[in-house]
């Protein structure tokens, strides 16, 4: 017979939610994207929801990061302008990705203080 873990035994589990079905964190990246755009337009556009949900639909902008450049892109082509200065795409991606890890620690810290 195998003993059982005593009620007081403490036990661990990882939970994986790949699939975003335990948490949802689309909102946290379309987040990311207006926080990239306004930030590499100088704060001339923040793209809405709308905006964001438009693009997505059009089926090919999967990648949030070459949807936020391609609205940087399509924000300065409506004004007639040239991206000054340019954006580098590994810059975008910098950006971008220190975004969410910002948004991903403080959702974690709030629920996890440590």
């Amino acid at each position: 017979m195998t003993p059982q873990p005593q009620p007081s035994t403490p036990i661990a589990i990882a939970i994986f939610d790949i699939d975003g079905v335990v948490r949802d964190v689309a909102g946290s990246y379309r987040r990311a994207i207006a926080d990239t755009v306004e930030h590499f337009t100088q704060n001339q556009y923040r793209p809405t929801p709308d905006d964001i949900d438009t693009l997505k639909t059009e089926g090919c902008w999967n990648n949030d990061w070459e949807a936020s450049r391609e609205l940087i892109q399509r924000f300065f082509q409506t004004q007639g302008q040239a991206i000054h200065p340019p954006v580098e795409f590994q810059t975008l991606i910098d950006f971008f990705n220190l975004n969410i890890a910002g948004r991903t620690f403080l959702a974690t810290s709030k629920t996890n203080p440590s």
